[in-house]
């Protein structure tokens, strides 16, 4: 897009030349020139249109500054980096190509059409309808010459032209606008039955045959789980310790509390027990009656102050008094792990195990789920079904079409949606078992469908047309700018190296 000097200081007026593409990638007047075949630099060229690196960058920076206009704070421009080098030159070549084939349909911009198509940009003239000096000034600092403005202002007539003469054939009559609105918004109510596979049931072993054969016939799977769980067999550093903990519910308590810790260490160096010690004065109920013993823990799982001693003494060492913000501690390190991989082989059997049950859980669930819609082929409606068998029937929010297939509480489920919208009759139950969200196992009856009257579409129906009809011109657009761009990448015509921006 041209971007204009607005109010004296800055490039702010964006010329909007056709949606097709994600928002932001669609920049006019890079500034490229005409120049013959591919140089050293060049990122794109389209015949003789090349645009180098410093053109691209400068697009770049006018999508940062227009982002940051935008989103403000939110902005992070690292993080944006190659988005923004890719849609500044995705927008170059866009635009190159819209404007080779606008001259080869036989369009022209005619030096008094630029010049009037210029003139017209506001505030690019003063009260006396002169050019402004610092427009002029901005120009060829932007652009490097005026003659580059111009051609990036004709290019930008041009393109116009082209796409009048594409989009005019197309149209989107009351009637698709119609069908649109009732497809989106026609309204499904339905009854689930959902068994989860995921989810092992009671007393569930894995049958130890499977087990067999997942570790004779399948190690590639064993890897592939293994490498995705990997983090459970990676155990960190962990110690196990003891404590002894006097709570405080005041300052002035502190004193009695060490008093009472330092007659505790006193007793233990003459040989007393910790345990004992721990389970006749502790105040932490968790541990009190297991002689203070916390168990084997990992960094992260204590106070800070607490974690940062006992990881900092050698087992079977008692550290001075420690206080954190449950009060004042002694803590007895009997042992310590070192961080450690369980190699696969090590873990190996556990995956089959794991794999094995996963398998007989999800058999189970479909086995249950096969039994319902057995009934449902019967005669029996899933509800009665369910009912009888004293399974919970869902009954969710009216459902509409969603392309990523959402439902509540399923999750992703893109075959119950397609069962709601195509059940032919209110009150059906349909025996498919439709596969869900993480290994469920979902059977469907459609209890209402209903469809929007034409008096609640009435009010958007323009609304709807000029959304469609946009749509339909970036597809058109798209689809032409993807055959030209292949037909003039096989010619040599075209070049797009990204490469040059490293």
């Amino acid at each position: 897009m041209l971007q204009m000097i607005r109010d004296g200081s800055r490039w702010l007026m964006i010329l909007i030349i056709g949606a097709i593409a994600a928002v932001f990638t669609l920049y006019l007047g890079s500034g490229g020139g005409f120049t013959a075949g591919s140089q050293e630099g060049t990122v794109v060229r389209v015949g003789a249109r090349s645009f180098d690196v410093r053109d691209v960058d400068r697009q770049r920076r006018q999508l940062e500054d227009t982002l940051r206009q935008q989103m403000g704070d939110s902005f992070d421009a690292t993080a944006a980096a190659d988005y923004l080098e890719e849609s500044a030159a995705s927008g170059i070549l866009r635009n190159a190509l819209f404007a080779y084939e606008a001259e080869r349909m036989g369009l022209v911009a005619g030096e008094a059409e630029v010049r009037d198509y210029f003139r017209a940009i506001p505030n690019v003239l003063d009260a006396d309808g002169k050019i402004r000096p610092d427009i002029v000034s901005n120009i060829e600092r932007q652009y490097g010459s005026k003659a580059r403005f111009q051609q990036a202002l004709r290019d930008d007539l041009l393109i116009r032209k082209a796409q009048r003469l594409i989009w005019q054939s197309l149209d989107v009559s009351e009637a698709e606008a119609r069908a649109s609105l009732r497809y989106a918004q026609e309204e499904a109510d339905v009854a689930l039955v959902s068994f989860d596979g995921a989810k092992l049931p009671e007393g569930l072993e894995p049958d130890e045959a499977a087990v067999a054969a997942l570790l004779a016939e399948e190690s590639d799977r064993l890897q592939k789980a293994y490498d995705q769980r990997k983090a459970e067999f990676d155990r960190p550093e962990e110690i196990r310790a003891r404590h002894i903990l006097i709570r405080k519910a005041e300052e002035s308590e502190t004193e009695a509390a060490r008093a009472t810790l330092e007659k505790a260490r006193e007793r233990f160096e003459a040989g007393e027990s910790f345990a004992d010690l721990a389970a006749e004065l502790s105040d932490d109920p968790g541990s009190k009656e297991k002689g203070g013993d916390l168990g084997f823990f990992p960094r992260g799982r204590m106070v800070k102050a607490f974690e940062d001693v006992a990881f900092g003494l050698a087992p079977g060492t008692l550290s001075e008094i420690v206080e954190s913000s449950f009060g004042h501690h002694l803590i007895l390190v009997e042992e310590k792990r070192a961080a450690q991989l369980t190699p696969f082989e090590e873990a190996r059997q556990q995956i089959a195990r794991d794999l094995a049950l996963s398998g007989a859980s999800e058999a189970a669930a479909r086995e249950r789920a096969g039994a319902i819609a057995a009934r449902i082929r019967g005669g029996e409606s899933l509800v009665d079904a369910a009912r009888e068998e004293e399974l919970s029937v869902a009954r969710p929010d009216p459902l509409r079409r969603r392309p990523n297939g959402f439902v509540a509480g399923l999750g992703v489920a893109p075959q119950v949606l397609r069962a709601a919208f195509t059940l032919p009759e209110e009150g059906g139950s349909d025996p498919t078992i439709h596969e869900a969200g993480d290994r469920k196992f979902v059977l469907v009856q459609l209890l209402e469908r209903r469809s929007p009257s034409d008096e609640e579409l009435e009010p958007v129906i323009a609304a709807e047309r000029t959304r469609l009809l946009q749509e339909r011109r970036e597809s058109t657009e798209r689809a032409w700018l993807e055959g030209l761009r292949s037909e003039l990448t096989e010619s040599g015509d075209l070049v797009y190296d990204l490469s040059q921006m490293r």
